[in-house]
């Protein structure tokens, strides 16, 4: 959902869906980095966090003071509804994920006791032009609509949070 639903159904969310932020070589967040806004910690920090979308593993990557760090799992949901704008039809949605911030890379879950939550909220509207991309993934988030709408103009208003698993001794040094 994260990797392309970021223009559609999740406006605000760390896209995604996770912020899975992995130390890079440089020390700055590439030049086509988006702020993907503040995370709340239950270490008391709040963190400013950059991200990008990659082509390979990790699929994302966050960046904190241009330093990355590695966010272990993932909780996110996300729930509202998309209005077709000619028809006035609404179909609401509500998505739940739970897992790895990187689910490419086999793992079981670490003892989130030990891990900093970071969590960030999210709320918005978004208006778009639906594409054939938009309708599958919509799809399996199940909101089943039909090649018909395709082109259709839509709006999507939605609301959530996002919370992040992070290694304290990793943000200890940021």
């Amino acid at each position: 959902m994260k990797n392309n639903m970021s223009r559609t159904i999740t406006l605000g969310a760390i896209s995604a869906m996770g912020v899975a932020l992995l130390t890079p070589p440089a020390s700055a967040a590439p030049p086509n980095a988006a702020d993907l806004g503040d995370l709340t910690c239950s270490d008391a920090r709040t963190l400013q966090v950059d991200g990008v979308d990659l082509p390979h593993f990790p699929h994302q990557v966050g960046f904190v003071d241009g330093k990355g760090v590695v966010a272990r799992w993932m909780h996110l949901f996300d729930s509202g509804s998309l209005t077709i704008t000619a028809t006035a039809e609404v179909f609401p949605f509500d998505v739940e994920l739970w897992g790895p911030t990187n689910p490419g890379r086999r793992t079981t879950e670490p003892d989130l006791l030990r891990l900093v939550e970071c969590t960030i909220s999210f709320a918005g509207s978004n208006t778009i032009t639906l594409t054939a991309d938009d309708i599958a993934q919509l799809g399996a988030l199940g909101v089943v609509l039909d090649s018909t709408y395709v082109g259709a103009e839509a709006t999507i208003e939605e609301s959530g949070y996002e919370t992040l698993y992070v290694d304290p001794v990793q943000l200890s040094r940021r």
